[in-house]
């Protein structure tokens, strides 16, 4: 009671009426003074916040669509220099930062045992090679002769048939033919051009087997320089990661094959070689982006190690056929730099802006400003001094600003931004103010 006797008297006087009221009507008068000093609260204050509006001009110029997306650079132009022979080396003849030509010495070993075993097995299995060239090639011009010779018997055969067909007498025996003799020559024919189609499927199958032995020879070759003492470069270009120095150690491991209790040397990587080829990029493409992107886009491209600096570039090629990881299907796409960074390595990452579309003198807006909804665009515009809502045709997009195909005008004042700001008076934030709020009196008095 003593509450409500408070919410009524606000100054510290109760009309007669008032007084005379029963308990529950006073409850109800303190109930609706409440709500209506909270209304009148409420007007004043909302009716005092004025809105502050960021606009820009819509204005002509170049659009920029790219799409973003993160990769490293490609080990594509980078060969690494092994070597599978152990023991100590004995001579290095390069260092990091050199430039070599493809078959350049590297370094020299003195082999251990082991290794030097190793060679000699080589060596023989060379030899043997070289010689089943030989043969093969020798039993080529053997199958030539015999052709030759078979060629000439289907000649002699055909030429006994036309003599036989042209004259009664036998020219060896100068007497009829017998049946014998006639039938003869028929199976002499036959055999002869039998024969000569044999040796003439030999003869060009001759040349598939020297090529095998070549292969033959080139891996053999191949497999005698991996055992040779000499490391030498695979292909040429810049040397680094050089890790020998003379006196050092070099001590292989054997790593087993599960299908064959024979042991396989394993490579020991020993240096680098990088060429001087246009560095590459490779980079993954998602689903809705791979259709955008073709081969010769430009590109830029960003590297956490330089992050000051920016590379150009052009897309090398598209895997369409994409890849399947966890569910996610990617595309991977190859980006060749235009020029070769220094201080960039295979497996650094790399981020690439790729450029698939590029449209001059079109009116742009911020991407902000284009309110989208049920397929319809709109775009507010601040006309003395109040927004306007315009329904306009959009384009193409960046991540930043929006091409206007129709609806506005170049110069326009879009709006970007509004920001509502609170000005409340000192003297209404109460609904118990002494100043404003109840008359000396005791009258109620809202606040307009």
């Amino acid at each position: 009671m003593n509450i409500i006797n408070t919410i009524l008297t606000v100054s510290g006087s109760i009309p007669a009426r008032i007084r005379a009221l029963s308990l529950r009507g006073k409850i109800v008068l303190a109930a609706i003074l409440i709500v209506l000093l909270g209304g009148g609260y409420y007007w004043k204050s909302s009716a005092t916040q004025p809105v502050t509006y960021e606009t820009e001009k819509a204005e002509r110029g170049t659009l920029v669509v790219s799409i973003t997306t993160s990769g490293t650079v490609s080990s594509a132009s980078n060969a690494s220099v092994n070597t599978q022979m152990t023991g100590i080396v004995k001579n290095v003849f390069v260092k990091n930062g050199d430039s070599v030509a493809a078959g350049s010495n590297i370094a020299e070993i003195e082999l251990d045992p082991s290794s030097l075993q190793k060679q000699t097995a080589a060596w023989a299995s060379y030899l043997s090679a070289t010689n089943a060239v030989k043969t093969a090639e020798q039993s080529k011009l053997s199958l030539q002769a015999q052709l030759e010779q078979n060629r000439q018997s289907v000649l002699d055969a055909q030429n006994a048939l036309d003599a036989r067909n042209n004259n009664s007498q036998n020219p060896t025996t100068k007497k009829d033919y017998t049946e014998l003799e006639r039938m003869s020559i028929e199976s002499s024919l036959t055999s002869s051009r039998q024969t000569f189609t044999a040796t003439e499927k030999k003869y060009l199958d001759a040349d598939a087997s020297i090529n095998a032995a070549r292969a033959s020879l080139s891996a053999a070759w191949l497999i005698y320089q991996q055992s040779s003492a000499i490391i030498t470069a695979p292909m040429g270009g810049t040397v680094s990661g050089l890790s020998l120095v003379s006196g050092m150690v070099i001590s292989g491991s054997a790593s087993s094959s599960s299908s064959s209790t024979s042991t396989t040397p394993s490579q020991q990587k020993v240096a680098s070689i990088t060429t001087n080829a246009p560095l590459l990029i490779s980079v993954n493409l998602t689903e809705i982006d791979v259709p955008q992107v073709k081969s010769d886009n430009n590109v830029t491209v960003t590297f956490d190690s330089l992050p000051d600096k920016t590379f150009t570039g052009t897309v090398l090629s598209v895997d369409t056929a994409g890849s399947v990881s966890s569910g996610v299907t990617t595309y991977p796409t190859l980006i060749q730099l235009d020029a070769q960074p220094k201080g960039i390595y295979p497996n650094m990452a790399a981020t690439a802006n790729i450029i698939t579309d590029t449209r001059d003198n079109v009116l742009l807006v911020s991407s902000s400003a284009v309110k989208t909804q049920n397929g319809q665009s709109t775009v507010q515009i601040l006309k003395n001094g109040q927004p306007q809502t315009i329904q306009v045709e959009v384009g193409a997009s960046s991540d930043t600003q929006m091409e206007i195909i129709s609806g506005l005008s170049e110069g326009d004042n879009v709006i970007t931004n509004s920001t509502a700001t609170s000005t409340q008076q000192s003297g209404s934030t109460s609904v118990f103010s002494g100043t404003r709020g109840f008359g000396g009196g005791g009258a109620v008095r809202i606040m307009r």
